[in-house]
């Protein structure tokens, strides 16, 4: 008949979370290396690509059609393809109160899964970041209220594959 592990463990130590061998984490004497395995891991796994120290904005108002309807915008020359999300920067100026800028993945019909800007004070810039799916060629879809924007800039900062 076996022992009950916790037997002679005080009270206060049974639940205690321990430390599972921080030689396997990057960096360490045996790293875990799960290249080649088949399956999804749990978490992301340095699937974030940071794009760096671009020195503009990838695109501005004049390249967006504003009219409330949706939009491709092709960022696969930035990303390339098969990427699962991008980190997007938003810096908008806007003339109105709750003007609206949008992102969702392309293809997406409802606005429960959107990433939007929308500025509360007349002409004061507002910055936000936004991740958004991508589909499988590097689109992603936006829309936004005609009319008010005095300025937009769309950056991409990083992506997910």
């Amino acid at each position: 008949m076996g022992t009950y592990p916790h037997k002679d463990t005080p009270e206060d130590e049974k639940h205690t979370p321990k430390t599972h061998y921080p030689s396997h984490e990057e960096g360490g004497d045996d790293e875990i290396n799960v290249e080649g395995l088949a399956g999804e891991l749990a978490d992301l796994q340095k699937s974030y690509t940071n794009r760096g120290d671009p020195s503009s904005f990838d695109f501005l108002k004049g390249d967006l059609t504003l009219d409330e309807s949706y939009y491709d915008l092709d960022i696969s020359s930035i990303i390339g393809s098969g990427i699962k999300a991008v980190h997007l920067r938003i810096l908008v100026i806007s003339s109105t109160a709750n003007a609206i800028l949008c992102f969702r993945k392309k293809g997406q019909t409802n606005a429960y899964n959107t990433g939007c800007t929308r500025p509360q004070v007349n002409f004061v810039p507002f910055e936000a970041d936004i991740v958004c799916a991508c589909d499988e060629n590097g689109k992603i879809q936006y829309a936004g209220t005609g009319g008010v924007f005095s300025y937009i800039g769309i950056l991409i900062r990083g992506w997910w594959f």
